[in-house]
């Protein structure tokens, strides 16, 4: 496993931490998002959960596994609405995920700073504001 996780050394912490896994390789994910784009929103996930590069490298794999495996309607994904309960400011991951049209729910946009960084997020994603 490596060390840039900082977690701790006992295997069975690790495990039920989610640890124990490699990170999700750069050939899985051109595998699983056909698109530049795509690529780049599951390359840019982010995680509040602790330890926080466990997070994001879970919602990595969730994000790559469903993909590959055809596990949620993309035409679903992309046409209706998808709500994103303790989304943070995290857009890419349900982009990621193919969703399109999205809620985003979260205590953090009582900051009105939270919106302006998930607008500098998405123009970061889309190279437009």
């Amino acid at each position: 496993m490596p060390e840039h996780f900082g977690a701790p050394d006992d295997p069975q912490i690790r495990r039920l931490m989610g640890l124990d896994k490699e990170p999700v390789s750069e050939e899985r994910i051109a595998g699983a998002f056909p698109s530049e784009d795509l690529r780049k929103a599951v390359n840019s996930i982010s995680a509040e959960t602790m330890p926080r590069k466990a997070g994001i490298e879970h919602k990595k794999r969730t994000a790559t596994e469903i993909r590959e495996r055809d596990l949620i309607d993309q035409v679903a994904l992309r046409e209706n609405q998808t709500v994103y309960v303790g989304s943070g400011i995290d857009v890419e991951y349900p982009l990621a995920l193919g969703a399109r049209k999205m809620e985003m729910v979260d205590p953090i946009f009582q900051d009105p700073r939270a919106l302006s960084d998930l607008i500098h997020r998405i123009t970061n994603l889309t190279g437009e504001a």
